[in-house]
């Protein structure tokens, strides 16, 4: 079965929050999912493998892991870009999400049941940052209302059609390159197949 949505995660020392988010993707409501791990470099990716393998966490035919050639240290981009240009699924889209977040058991779910001809899926997140424009405080964690706006929106809060997302590509190097992907893509998107759903489906950390 073609799976609705092929993950790129991004990692690097994540370490148990790593083995955490891939918990939260197993243990999805619905298995209709790809997922592709990638380490940034090859320096403590044959131990991550051994750790994650030897735990059952790799276990799946539709969880892969892989390296970039090198450490890019540049926010996990250069990773995200890798993922981009080695899919593992034919996947009807793709989310970019880092090796520390979390989703709720329905995001997949969530995901099936939204507008079948939609380009751009958008949802809300918690968030421990605080430099961000939609922020309602309550504690540690604070609700990110979701924009399309910069600072308004966070890379894994968005699920996009995956031949937008691949032409699109991941070519930046700064901070800001997600919400610059973001923009790229969504002006490779009808915009009336942008759909927003109002729930909060991720935990950012």
């Amino acid at each position: 079965m073609k799976p609705i949505v092929e993950i790129i995660c991004v990692t690097y020392g994540h370490g148990f929050k790593l083995k955490c988010f891939i918990d939260s993707i197993r243990c999805q409501t619905s298995q209709n999912w790809a997922l592709h791990i990638i380490h940034d470099g090859p320096e403590g990716f044959d131990e991550l493998k051994a750790d994650l393998t030897n735990n059952g966490y790799l276990d799946r035919e539709n969880i892969a892991l892989s390296a970039t050639d090198k450490r890019y240290n540049d926010y996990g981009h250069s990773s995200r870009r890798f993922g981009l240009q080695n899919r593992i699924s034919d996947a009807k889209y793709i989310t970019i999400t880092n090796g520390d977040n979390y989703y709720v058991p329905v995001w997949v779910r969530q995901l099936e049941s939204a507008p079948e001809d939609s380009d751009f899926i958008f949802w809300d997140c918690v968030h421990n940052h605080d430099n961000n424009v939609n922020f309602d405080r309550r504690g540690g964690y604070a609700l990110l209302d979701a924009k399309l706006i910069n600072r308004g929106i966070d890379i894994g809060c968005a699920a996009i059609r995956s031949d937008i997302a691949v032409k699109t590509g991941f070519p930046f190097k700064h901070f800001a390159g997600d919400w610059f992907y973001f923009r790229d893509c969504l002006s490779e998107c009808n915009s009336k197949k942008v759909f927003k759903n109002q729930r909060i489906l991720l935990v950012h950390n």
